[in-house]
């Protein structure tokens, strides 16, 4: 029983000195904005003469921007934290080709209006832990991600359509910074890169502002601004790879946390 009441006494210290929160559990929706480019080589089967050479753009179908949604959920217990986040990129778009076409074993003649639809289902699995660096409130985290992503291409061009479905995953490393901005608003920057064991590449860097607001003892309400840019990159090893990037630069969302403690 002495052991315990020690236990339950230096975690209550650690509570006190450190400010972490004993535990949280919060969730989470954004509203974002961004300015992409990317590709779409996609091949039929990895054959050699079914695919235009890293096309076709996105721009092509006259996409430069998309409004996109994410939702999340989390959980911390002292300085670790367990994250996990749903995008959905849907970007599409329609215009008439500059010049001919051929994806996906289809070639579509220059002047001829094209529909492209590109849709990733990105899951994104983030955990880490916090420590203090100074008393004002700097920390920093080492961070592991697990990415899944499923992916959709599909295209119409009367008489001419066609689509390709697979899934792809990757893991990543990086770092996070948590630090004050003035005195009631928090910041924090993350930054991770892809190990190069996969055929996905995710590489991203994104700074968030919020604010914390009590609605009572245990329920806090945090607004939050986002800023940041990310790309995403596959290339499979077919003998004609399919290879597709989507670059979001910048990306800007709105948003909040709900969070129980």
């Amino acid at each position: 029983m002495a052991r315990v009441n020690l236990l339950f006494g230096l975690l209550c210290f650690a509570q006190a000195s450190y400010g972490f929160p004993y535990y949280e559990a919060n969730i989470s929706g954004d509203l974002n904005y961004a300015r992409i480019q990317g590709i779409a080589q996609t091949p039929k089967g990895g054959m050699p003469n079914t695919t235009a050479s890293l096309r076709p753009k996105l721009r092509e179908a006259g996409i430069d921007d998309e409004w996109y949604y994410d939702v999340g959920a989390g959980i911390q217990f002292y300085h670790f934290f367990l994250n996990f986040k749903y995008h959905h990129l849907q970007p599409q778009g329609s215009d008439t080709l500059k010049q001919g076409l051929l994806t996906h074993n289809q070639f579509i003649p220059q002047g001829q209006n094209i529909n492209l639809r590109v849709d990733y289902d990105w899951y994104r699995l983030q955990m880490g832990n916090y420590f203090r660096i100074f008393k004002q409130g700097y920390e920093i985290s080492p961070i592991v991600e697990g990415h899944w992503i499923h992916y959709h291409y599909s295209f119409s061009s009367l008489p001419f359509a066609s689509a390709r479905s697979f899934s792809m995953a990757a893991s990543n490393l990086g770092l996070g910074f948590r630090f004050p901005v003035g005195e009631t608003i928090k910041g924090e920057i993350q930054a991770t890169t892809t190990l190069p064991f996969s055929n996905l590449s995710i590489n991203r860097i994104n700074l968030t502002l919020h604010k914390n607001i009590p609605l009572c003892s245990h329920i806090v309400v945090r607004p939050q601004l986002e800023l940041g840019v990310f790309r995403i990159d596959y290339e499979d090893f077919q003998l004609i790879a399919n290879h597709m990037q989507y670059t979001a630069a910048p990306n800007i969302a709105l948003g909040f946390t709900l969070a129980f403690n």
